[in-house]
């Protein structure tokens, strides 16, 4: 729906941009203190700070390097209370964490915690500087019925009744409302169909570390895969990301509210990075981002990163593919509309405002839907250079093969869930 948002100056931008990090050095102390000076807009500071969940950031770091002064009360009551706030939903998570991973031991079923809790602890090392909404959990696909009948009989549903997740697709979401809204996405596979990747499952679990997380002893990804896994996730999620990549920088563009990019995810890529980065083999690193997708994906998270917060004395360049491939068709002309329209004055009548005006007065459902339809389009169709990565041939004859092979094959995928929602109405359902 729309919502008149706050605006965000370039005072503000740089505001949340120097203070999204675990600490500050002393040149951008130097550069936040010279920008409390000025005027700030403290409502759209506070307004995108916690919508871009870097809050607890923000006022961690204007606290602890003696800025706070500058900053009105109200506003320092807001921010403290957001930290506050996080740290206690923290708190309840982990040990909601706990007793599920514990439950799923006891029945043998092999659990890695993935981000969440893992990144609070490992990473950011403190319960109330990042924000969390559910617990991410890879388990392998044998193991979830039994672990959905656990998640069942301790109270838990399929999130909207929908029968349908874990067939076509690669997870399940479940949540539970007990005081406290909680939500558990069961995987086991580290991206969700429909997306073109060559992640080896089998390689993930066989180089799976332990480590203690919610004061239990379970696994976590290795270094290089939850690295990898985090610079997936701005594209998983941000509409138009490998469209947004060639045409603009990423401080003017993930802001904007219709491209559902969140700020903290660059956050939690970049402070994972510079905590293990002389522990990463680069060469291997580089080798499986080819492996794992066959566009730039991980070198542009790579890119922007720095963009939004800084260098990181790491050649991503050197990361890109071996193939560059240009932005999908549908979804670089309906980015280009919004682009377009969120620029010409709200007075004009021309294609482009009116597609903005439709995207804007939409409920977030709608557009979620619009972007499957992409998503499943892109899969259903893909250009040469991705389905011979997918398939793995050699000679580009073979592709007189596989094309029809794999539009079959996602035609049925595609039906998968939508006969489960007509006939098996209670698979899933308690």
């Amino acid at each position: 729906m729309t919502v008149d948002l706050p605006e965000l100056g370039e005072n503000e931008l740089s505001l949340i941009l120097n203070c999204s990090r675990l600490s500050l050095n002393g040149e951008l102390v130097e550069q936040t203190g010279k920008l409390l000076e000025n005027y700030v807009n403290w409502d759209s500071v506070v307004f995108y700070s916690k919508y871009h969940s870097v809050a607890p950031l923000l006022y961690n770091n204007l606290s602890s390097n003696r800025l706070i002064g500058s900053v009105p009360r109200p506003v320092y009551r807001s921010l403290l209370s957001l930290k506050h706030r996080t740290e206690y939903q923290n708190k309840i998570i982990s040990g909601i964490l706990d007793e599920i991973v514990r439950e799923f031991m006891i029945y043998d079923i092999p659990v890695i915690v993935l981000k969440g809790i893992a990144l609070v602890e490992i990473v950011y090392r403190n319960y109330g500087l990042r924000p969390l909404i559910d617990i991410n959990l890879l388990i392998e696909e044998n193991n979830l019925d039994k672990a959905s009948r656990l998640l069942f009989q301790n109270g838990y549903s399929v999130r909207n009744g929908d029968p349908a997740q874990g067939y076509g697709y690669s997870q399940v979401h479940f949540s539970k409302n007990d005081n406290y809204e909680i939500h558990i996405l069961l995987q086991w596979n580290i991206l969700n169909w429909p997306r073109i990747n060559g992640f080896n499952m089998d390689s993930i679990w066989e180089n799976a570390q332990p480590a203690r997380i919610s004061k239990l002893d379970t696994l976590i990804l290795s270094n290089e895969d939850l690295l990898m896994y985090l610079a997936l996730q701005p594209d998983k999620y941000g509409y138009f990301n490998s469209v947004a990549i060639r045409k603009v920088r990423a401080p003017d563009f993930i802001f904007r509210e219709w491209t559902n990019n969140r700020l903290i995810r660059y956050v939690d890529f970049y402070e994972t990075l510079m905590l293990f980065k002389n522990d990463i083999n680069w060469d291997s690193f580089e080798e499986r981002s080819r492996d794992c997708t066959p566009d730039n994906t991980v070198s542009n998270c790579f890119c922007w990163t720095s963009q939004l917060l800084g260098d990181m004395n790491i050649n991503y360049k050197e990361l890109k593919q071996f193939h560059n491939l240009k932005p999908k068709f549908c979804r670089s002309i309906i980015y280009d509309m919004l682009e377009s329209g969120s620029l010409i004055n709200c007075s004009g009548y021309g294609l482009a405002k009116r597609v903005y005006r439709w995207w804007h007065n939409q409920k977030r459902r709608t557009i979620v839907h619009v972007i499957q339809i992409l998503n499943i389009l892109e899969y259903t169709f893909p250009n040469p250079i991705e389905l011979k990565f997918y398939y793995g041939y050699g000679s580009d004859l073979y592709s007189l093969i596989y094309y029809p092979y794999h539009m079959t094959r996602s035609v049925i995928l595609i039906l998968i869930p939508a006969f489960y929602r007509s006939f098996i109405k209670d698979k899933f359902l308690r």
